[in-house]
């Protein structure tokens, strides 16, 4: 009798134990695989919102480039002549040539263009066009080449890499006239600075590629004028912008202004090192809870619920934040300043405020980045500090910050007050923070517009353009002032 009590006895234990087992298998394993999905979801994020960014500067340096090359079109003396017409005598052709290798020179010089000159139909050209490229040409057909590249009928313009196999450089070619086109190119490895792999995401490779999915620019340059990895390729596709991953990548892309890509691919291994950090500690105390039952079981499950928890909020917050700034970055603050501003139903104004450093690119260039870093936390730290009523504040550009604000029960006469007193605000504290670093003399300034309207009157977009509108003006009126531009009546005043 009692070695069968005993047996029963034995028999409940195992059965207990094993119940034990099982349900501390399937506990950990929910725990692991829904732990290392929402790792994962949040790394794509902030993969996919890194890579918009780096788009961004890319876009803003080869906007930068275009708009030089629009310069050429500020006097018909510089983009219409042509020397195959054949009725102009020496001397005129000399003083059309020395007025165009002036006006190259002039506009030419705050850039660091390998080739920046004027090649006409017989091949002659104007400006400073590099022996390299001359080089790429010994046999003649340089202007036929160059004519080919544009490929944009309505700019009539177009980019380019590899000419003649050259992969040094990345090629803007924009027509002049019927016998003229300007040629400018920069060496690829002038892109370094906008292709900073974000921190966090491990052995990140961050490459720009055309449409054909051909590297143009990349860290390794044993990557330049290969294709685009296969692997990584089947994640982002050959067109548009996409963020994926799998089991080897986590990859996405996001397509600049003239066609390009920005491609950012990272080893999910490395990525997600924290993931498996965190299972290998959910495994270990599987172990344990196997000893101690169910008290210990349920102790162990909340002690592990706050690292993940912990971990995804991280994950989460810097997914939707400017990371030199602590800003909102704009993916996120346009998404929340676009669903206020639908949304509201309260009578009230909305103030929405654009702020832009002015000459930023020669503060960059006279003290260096690292400076130029110290100045745009300076701006976010003004924003925060000084924009008191924001709902939000963000980064949105390369030195562009917003902020909007909803005055509840006030007319927009009230809003644009707040506003001024905003602006007003701002200018003390950049000229107190930054009056020992000074711009040739001057000290460093910003330029501010803020657009106030009605709560219902319009949406995001219009908002926002009249904000730019108004900013455009304070940079006319000589920059160093804010604008401020209210809807009333039907019509911005």
């Amino acid at each position: 009798m009692q070695e069968d009590l005993q047996k029963i006895q034995l028999k409940q234990l195992a059965a207990a134990v094993l119940l034990i087992f099982v349900f501390m298998i399937v506990a950990c394993s929910f725990l692991i695989f829904r732990s290392e999905e929402l790792v994962q979801d949040n790394m794509s994020r902030l993969v996919g919102t890194d890579t918009e960014q780096i788009e961004l500067n890319v876009s803003n340096y080869l906007s930068r480039i275009e708009g030089t090359a629009q310069l050429m079109f500020t006097n018909e003396a510089y983009y219409a002549f042509d020397p195959t017409v054949g009725n102009l005598d020496a001397y005129e052709k000399l003083q059309a040539e020395d007025a165009i290798r002036d006006r190259i020179i002039d506009i030419g010089s705050t850039e660091n263009f390998s080739d920046f000159g004027v090649v006409y139909a017989n091949d002659d050209h104007v400006g400073w066009i590099s022996q390299t490229t001359l080089g790429l040409f010994s046999n003649g057909g340089m202007y036929d080449e160059f004519a080919g590249l544009v490929t944009n009928e309505a700019r009539q313009s177009g980019w380019s890499f590899g000419v003649r196999d050259n992969t040094d450089r990345l090629w803007y070619v924009k027509r002049l006239n019927d016998h003229a086109v300007l040629v400018m190119s920069v060496f690829a490895s002038s892109l370094g600075e906008s292709f900073t792999a974000p921190e966090g995401l491990g052995d990140a490779t961050v490459r720009l590629v055309d449409r054909s999915n051909t590297v143009l620019y990349s860290k390794d340059a044993n990557e330049v004028g290969t294709k685009l990895d296969d692997a990584v390729a089947a994640l982002v596709g050959t067109e548009g912008s996409a963020c994926a991953h799998n089991g080897q990548f986590f990859a996405a892309s996001s397509t600049t202004e003239n066609g390009w890509r920005v491609v950012v691919a990272a080893s999910t291994d490395a990525v997600l090192a924290q993931g498996y950090s965190m299972r290998n500690v959910v495994l270990l105390f599987f172990a344990f809870m196997i000893a101690l039952f169910v008290l210990v079981a349920a102790a162990v499950y909340t002690h592990l619920s706050r690292p993940v928890d912990t971990l995804v909020d991280n994950l989460t917050a810097r997914a939707a934040s400017d990371q030199l700034t602590g800003l909102l970055n704009k993916v996120t603050y346009e998404t929340i300043a676009r669903q206020r501003i639908e949304a509201e139903t309260e009578p009230g104004c909305f103030a929405y405020l654009i702020l832009d450093v002015d000459h930023f690119k020669d503060i960059n260039d006279r003290y260096g980045h690292a400076y130029g870093d110290e100045v745009l936390k300076g701006m976010g730290a003004a924003l925060k500090t000084n924009a008191v009523h924001a709902i939000a504040a963000g980064r949105v550009g390369g030195d562009e910050f917003s902020a909007f604000a909803f005055f509840g029960g006030a007319d927009a006469d009230e809003a644009a007050a707040f506003g001024r007193e905003a602006i007003d605000r701002i200018r003390e504290h950049v000229q107190q923070s930054f009056a020992p670093k000074n711009r040739n003399g001057k000290p460093l300034t910003v330029s501010m517009g803020i657009s106030v309207a009605p709560s219902g009157s319009m949406g995001f977009e219009d908002l926002y353009k009249a904000a730019d509108t108004a900013l455009y003006a304070s940079k006319g009126a000589g920059r160093d002032c804010g604008t401020v531009t209210v809807f009333k009546e039907g019509s911005w005043r």
